[in-house]
């Protein structure tokens, strides 16, 4: 099920700072990196409302904020924009984790 602009509901949930929908669609196995008509993703989403327990949520949840939506936006280049040190910082730690649990896959 998607809106006019192909949004998701986990991206109108994460849109909107709703972590428990956002939780439970989760739970239902959403598609967390799907991309809408202007390719935002549901981080993107959360990262541009300032959403940070959602944006936890779906980083803890394995979303890629490597993601760029058609303006070549990405979640990390919008929190740096908004100020928001406080999700760059998530947004590294994760990268962080997942660098070096590929470093451990591949010895």
């Amino acid at each position: 099920m998607q809106s006019n602009d192909g949004s998701t509901p986990l991206m109108l949930a994460a849109g909107r700072g709703q972590i428990n929908l956002a939780r439970r669609l989760l739970s239902a196995r959403a598609e967390l990196d799907q991309r809408n008509n202007t390719g935002d993703t549901a981080l993107i989403l959360a990262v541009r409302g300032g959403y940070v327990d959602v944006v936890k949520l779906l980083l803890d949840a394995g979303a890629d904020a490597g993601v760029r939506n058609n303006r070549h936006e990405h979640a990390r280049g919008l929190a740096e924009a908004a100020k928001r040190s406080d999700i760059v910082r998530m947004i590294d730690n994760q990268a962080g984790e997942k660098a070096v649990f590929r470093i451990v896959l591949m010895d």
